[in-house]
């Protein structure tokens, strides 16, 4: 009974992790990345491809103080979420086989907010951050299978943070004191990993 089993399951790990061919790459794709997104790989032509990809996060926490006397007693309570959504255009410029060199532009944005409140609930503030990216890379995806494929890419970005913090009184919406605005750029090196599981 065993040796019945032994061949056909050799067979499809095989058929499953042969090199793929120029039609199995065209299917539709999952994709999971460093820094951890996930998307999808849409080919729109046999050279073009799009690539969508979300990310997100929540967080929570609590601060705690202690006195001199050893007393510990809540000191206030935070919660920050983040959302972010990217597109990439991907643009095959040679085929080698199981790899496949590709040109990369990319756009992506995404946002935070950010909210402590002190023990006393005698203040709340909140911060918004906003985040623009346009970045380009030169990036590079070998098939391992029929429906597996990594990727990696290098290339160079802006990004552009846009951050407004304040203080208001709880349940009131009162600001206290002022607003803080703040603005800013960075132009650098970008660069990422990934996998593709193909449909």
């Amino acid at each position: 009974m065993q040796k019945r089993w032994t061949l056909p399951v050799a067979f499809a790990i095989l058929l499953y992790c042969a090199p793929s061919n120029a039609q199995d790459r065209g299917r539709l794709g999952l994709t999971v990345a460093y820094p951890a997104s996930v998307g999808l790989l849409w080919p729109v032509s046999k050279t073009v491809a799009l690539r969508p990809e979300v990310s997100g996060s929540l967080r929570s926490s609590e601060t705690k103080q202690t006195s001199e006397s050893g007393e510990v007693s809540p000191y206030g309570s935070g919660d920050s979420r983040a959302l972010a959504v990217g597109l990439s255009g991907l643009f095959y410029v040679r085929e080698w086989e199981a790899l496949r060199p590709y040109l990369a532009p990319r756009f992506a944005y995404s946002r935070s907010i950010t909210t402590s409140v002190a023990s006393n609930l005698t203040r709340e503030s909140e911060s918004v951050t906003s985040d623009y990216l346009v970045a380009g890379s030169f990036g590079l995806q070998y098939s391992l299978g029929r429906r597996f494929t990594i990727f990696a890419e290098v290339g160079v970005g802006y990004d552009r943070v846009n951050s407004s913090t304040r203080a208001y009184l709880p349940g009131t919406g009162v600001t206290v004191g002022s607003v803080t605005d703040a603005t800013s750029w960075t132009i650098g090196p970008k660069s990422g990993i990934g996998a593709i599981f193909h449909f």
